[in-house]
């Protein structure tokens, strides 16, 4: 019969080992730390979600279960500077962004809207303008991580700056999450057959169907 394994207590252990432990529970706490406020105050996720934990999201089907264990996976994949893409597609109300910003948290991720991203680049137009386009896409394409929401919804312009910004986040390696409520396919052809080559090696989509949580939080 196998004995029962029994960890150290800090009684029995020397004290360099204590003062090992000490170190790395304080450097992991610290870590955690710097993650919290980078996402309070510099993640661009909005309010009504800063408060919001992948725990939040009910994984109450056999679709959903499956979602969150990819969601995680990407997670972990970032976090070891892996290069990936996300695709989540589909119905209004059913969590797509609610994950968008939970990422955003477990990597140090920035969140972006379709749309403001073409208002930044619109003012480089203007005669008050302090920056160039180009400084706006080096911007957006610069984040270690890169969620952008309303996919979509960014108007005729939406497309072009996309495929930019898009194309040198792929040249450098840099992960990004596409949030639309398009179709798998539909968003495939909105982007066009070269943005979609350059991510299909590592893009993964997935498709959000069921009823919209916005409705019940009406109802209620």
């Amino acid at each position: 019969m196998n004995e029962e394994v029994k960890l150290p207590t800090f009684s029995a252990l020397t004290n360099n080992e204590v003062d090992e432990q000490r170190v790395e529970e304080w450097d992991r706490q610290r870590k955690e730390q710097e993650k919290e406020n980078y996402f309070i105050n510099k993640s661009n996720v909005g309010k009504k979600f800063l408060d919001k934990h992948l725990s939040d999201y009910v994984a109450d089907t056999d679709e959903k279960k499956n979602i969150l264990t990819t969601v995680n996976q990407f997670i972990k994949d970032v976090n070891d500077d892996k290069c990936r893409t996300l695709w989540l597609c589909g119905s209004t109300g059913t969590g797509k962004t609610l994950l968008g910003s939970c990422i955003c948290r477990e990597t140090m991720g920035t969140f972006a809207r379709s749309y403001n991203i073409k208002d930044d680049i619109d003012a480089t137009k203007t005669f008050k303008a302090t920056k160039t386009k180009r400084q706006v896409i080096q911007r957006y394409a610069g984040y270690r991580l890169l969620v952008i929401d309303e996919i979509g919804r960014g108007g005729a312009d939406e497309r072009d700056y996309l495929w930019q910004l898009l194309n040198e986040r792929y040249e450098n390696e840099l992960s990004t999450v596409l949030i639309t409520n398009m179709s798998r396919e539909e968003l495939k052809e909105y982007l066009g057959g070269p943005i979609y080559d350059r991510f299909v090696t590592n893009c993964k989509s997935l498709i959000f169907t069921g009823a919209s949580y916005r409705k019940n939080e009406r109802e209620i």
